[in-house]
């Protein structure tokens, strides 16, 4: 989830993401949501990873000796986390835009959910989407309203895709458009060349300084990604900034209209997930747009 920070970050701080659709299954969503709302993913985890600490500190003993605090853990704890994050227009705003991915329960068929009636549909709706079943949340299936029983959407379809212009981001898999396994060892560095990504990443729990390390594999995995090279993107990219500025500048390069190489109608989609498999079609595995 902290490599989708990064990832996140990027395109946060470089690009004007306002009208763009992301899609996301499993951890992706840690970067997707912020993102659809005009946050940065950065300020999520500078302000909510610190309750998710203190949270699993205070469960059983050996989970927390383990350094696995998260397994085994609450719905209801993700849902209050979400919901003390989220504007009370959230769902409005995420309608749409924003594409979830969850697997029915138990039928294991894919859903995903993109139009959310209600506040409580949203939260829902993304708790279902990281609910791994004990591995994460033990009171599985979740609710979702209007849907159903949902747990994990990566146990159907753990790459959401509108068409073959979304650009995914994976930090496990070389198939996806950003991930750290494309990048060169110049463009990592020592530092994180002694200490990559490992799958043990994904199950324990992180202190900051490793977070932040992943994070920002996750930045450099984004800022490499030869698809931000494409025309829907540079059009969308902020102008430099000027010597000693704080604050991204609101001064975007005028839309030339689609290219070669573009999708048709000039819109960018960004698909975050733990998976790769860029071609994978919305619809697919039977599911169905909510």
């Amino acid at each position: 989830w902290s490599f989708a920070l990064g990832s996140g970050h990027h395109m946060w701080k470089n690009y004007d993401v306002s009208e763009c659709k992301f899609l996301a299954s499993s951890c992706g969503v840690f970067g997707a949501v912020p993102l659809v709302l005009g946050l940065d993913p950065y300020e999520w985890c500078k302000s909510d990873w610190q309750k998710c600490m203190d949270h699993y500190n205070r469960r059983h003993w050996l989970l927390t000796k383990l350094n696995v605090g998260c397994l085994n853990d609450s719905k209801h704890f993700y849902y209050k986390l979400w919901d003390d994050y989220l504007p009370i227009d959230a769902h409005h705003r995420c309608s749409g835009r924003l594409f979830l991915s969850t697997t029915l329960y138990p039928s294991l068929k894919n859903h995903i959910v993109s139009n959310f009636e209600s506040r409580d549909k949203l939260i829902w709706a993304i708790v279902g989407s990281i609910c791994l079943p004990v591995g994460f949340i033990g009171d599985f299936p979740v609710e979702i309203p209007g849907v159903g029983s949902v747990i994990d959407g990566g146990f159907s379809n753990d790459a959401p895709c509108l068409d073959t212009y979304t650009v995914t981001a994976s930090a496990l898999h070389n198939k996806a458009d950003i991930s750290p396994l494309h990048l060169t060892a110049e463009q990592l560095g020592e530092k994180y060349l002694n200490d990559p990504l490992t799958f043990i990443d994904i199950l324990r729990t992180p202190d900051f300084e490793r977070v932040w390390h992943i994070a920002r594999v996750g930045e450099l995995a984004a800022a490499h990604c030869p698809c931000f090279q494409r025309k829907e993107w540079s059009m969308r990219m902020y102008r430099n900034q000027t010597a000693g500025s704080t604050s991204r500048s609101r001064n975007i390069r005028s839309n030339g209209g689609s290219a070669s190489g573009s999708s048709s109608d000039g819109s960018v989609r960004v698909s975050i997930s733990p998976d790769r498999r860029r071609s994978q079609r919305l619809l697919k595995s039977g599911g169905s747009s909510a």
